[in-house]
């Protein structure tokens, strides 16, 4: 895999941001010529690059805490994101309206944290709870 840079990152992050406001039901879909609904997500990177830089991002380069340690936390791959979207949020003021929900995120690998839905057509899934703006939707904390 070639090196990337931070255009290339940025670019990444921002159609993942798309992607979130723009809902289609598969990724090529954003990627396809015929039905293309923002052509500047076609122009801007190919869809093998963009699997390709999912697949290698990683958000915490640190060891593996010791699990026996009371102060394990299971999500301490992702939690420097998690912590810099906290951060972020300081500076949104949000209106008096809030909503707490519950979300889940469909997932199929190796977790602990993940849970079996039997009524349901995806079976396993990963609670979170957020706390959003009902306004506009923007969400001020995460908590899996």
């Amino acid at each position: 895999m070639e090196d990337t840079n931070a255009e290339e990152t940025q670019a990444y992050f921002g159609i993942l941001i798309y992607m979130g406001l723009v809902d289609l039901p598969e990724i090529e879909d954003y990627f396809q010529g015929d039905f293309c609904v923002c052509p500047i997500v076609r122009q801007t990177i190919t869809l093998k690059r963009f699997k390709k830089l999912g697949q290698y991002l990683h958000l915490n380069d640190e060891e593996r805490p010791d699990q026996q340690n009371a102060d394990f936390d299971i999500l301490y791959k992702a939690r420097p994101a998690l912590d810099l979207m906290d951060k972020h949020t300081q500076a949104y003021i949000p209106g008096c309206e809030l909503a707490v929900d519950l979300e889940m995120i469909v997932f199929n690998g190796r977790f602990f944290l993940k849970q079996y839905l039997h009524g349901k057509p995806t079976k396993w899934r990963i609670r979170a709870w957020g706390l959003a703006d009902s306004a506009n939707g923007y969400l001020l904390k995460c908590n899996i």
